[in-house]
């Protein structure tokens, strides 16, 4: 599980590769306003809600097979 607000504006982070082939769950605003994001590869979540709001340069999101939400 990725908490809550837990990267909230991190400026610098530019990229993000989880390992591994299950996640939990990434809660509400986890990544938000990462205004550097550009690329985020996650494997099967079973819980996506708001985690990238506001991440403006955000360009690639590869989401793996069974991620729902």
């Amino acid at each position: 599980v990725i908490g809550m607000s837990a990267f909230e504006g991190c400026s610098n982070l530019a990229h993000i590769e989880f390992k591994g082939d299950y996640l939990d769950e990434i809660m509400d605003e986890a990544f938000t306003d990462c205004v550097s994001l550009t690329e985020v590869v996650v494997p099967q979540v079973d819980s996506l809600p708001r985690g990238f709001y506001g991440c403006k340069s955000l360009k690639t999101a590869i989401l793996t097979e069974g991620t729902r939400r």
